[in-house]
């Protein structure tokens, strides 16, 4: 169904994510969605965010998956800048309404369907 990608050294986890697998599951066939990944505000979060994606990647790829999908909200620029460097596009948009409207200043993917 799925799987759990940490990241970390020793006893600290700096960042994780939680991926779905294939048919069966909200990723599809040969999909890897990540449906939830944060990174630690203690890490450096650009350079952590990105070994995570990749970590994701590498998941996807041993597991005999053909794409990686996830989904990200907009307000989070740090995070969907570092996604879109990577290679990630767009395929489907939403609005998530906040109050008050204040920057996300984390890198978290999260599920928008």
């Amino acid at each position: 169904m799925g799987d759990t990608v940490p990241l970390g050294s020793g006893d600290s986890v700096d960042a994780f994510a939680v991926c779905h697998l294939d048919t069966g599951t909200e990723a599809g066939a040969d999909t890897c969605y990540i449906k939830f990944a944060a990174v630690s505000p203690r890490a450096p979060a650009d350079h952590v965010f990105g070994q995570l994606l990749d970590a994701c990647e590498t998941l996807a790829v041993q597991q005999g998956m053909r794409r990686a999908e996830a989904g990200v909200n907009l307000n989070r620029g740090l995070a969907y800048r570092s996604m879109l460097r990577r290679g990630f596009t767009a395929e489907l948009y939403g609005v998530s309404m906040h109050r008050p409207d204040a920057p996300a200043y984390i890198y978290v993917v999260d599920d928008l369907r």
